[in-house]
């Protein structure tokens, strides 16, 4: 899955990148690759024995919850400048600091099979499947790269139409059918409902306060300074306005406007 972001929903892409993502990955034991995927040159290349799912299981557990990784020499993380694949296809090598990630879900789908083994995965920003598939390879003591990967969802679209790109660019589907609204990447934030005047205030970089009808009305924490969501309340529908800031007792602040038709 690749979400596409048009026009005003531009606007919600880094609020994409810290979502959390699930992906399905094929492991392959008993060799080790310059890149950590099928890309890379094979390096080292052993026999693999015959592991358990009991072993297996064990050896995932340790990769479940709060755990460091370190990147790929082979990835677009910046180092002193440049990019880590530019150095490591310049063949130099360098120290690349562990990162701390959360993978909160990780399992096998059956047994190894032709010393290949499929997992499941969900984790946090930030967590590369390449190093994860080499670490669990380097605990079963027979190393191991990611053969294939599969990026199953981004939350918040854990259940969404997916359309191959191909038949998007031929034109047998109709684009326009495709498209969400923006406001369904923002469901991590609460919603705030304004009536008219202060919808209008808010365009015009103004600060307005909800008043106690409101207040009763709204599922955030009015005491605690968050982002929120806010909707213009109109006659038949709500309409999305954009992000704000809540700055405690209903005190709202324009954020990231969205000037949507």
């Amino acid at each position: 899955m690749l979400p596409i972001c048009f026009g005003e929903a531009t606007k919600v892409c880094a609020h994409l990148l810290d979502s959390n993502k699930a992906y399905r990955a094929e492991i392959t034991l008993g060799i080790k690759t310059s890149t950590e995927d099928g890309e890379g040159e094979i390096i080292h290349q052993q026999d693999v024995p015959d592991f358990t799912i009991e072993q297996v299981e064990q050896v995932l557990d340790m990769f479940r919850g709060d755990i460091s990784q370190v990147p790929p020499m082979h990835s677009a993380l910046w180092h002193e400048g440049k990019r880590l694949y530019e150095i490591a296809r310049a063949g130099e090598v360098v120290d690349i600091k562990a990162r701390n990630v959360t993978i909160h879900d990780l399992h096998a789908l059956g047994a190894i099979n032709d010393n290949k083994l499929t997992i499941d995965v969900k984790c946090s920003k930030g967590t590369y499947i390449r190093s994860l598939s080499r670490d669990i390879g380097e605990q079963l003591g027979c190393g191991a790269y990611m053969s294939a990967l599969y990026r199953q969802y981004v939350e918040p679209f854990t259940d969404c139409q997916l359309y191959d790109l191909d038949k998007l660019e031929s034109g047998d589907i109709d684009l326009g059918e495709t498209l969400l609204p923006v406001d369904i990447a923002l469901k991590q934030y609460a919603a705030v409902v304004l009536n008219k005047e202060q919808s209008e205030d808010v365009f015009l970089g103004r600060k307005v306060q909800l008043d106690q009808t409101q207040l009763n009305a709204q599922q955030i924490d009015v005491n605690q300074t968050q982002t929120v969501r806010i909707y213009k309340n109109s006659e038949h529908s709500e309409h999305f306005l954009g992000l704000a800031n809540n700055e405690g007792l209903g005190l709202i602040s324009p954020k990231r406007l969205m000037h949507l038709q």
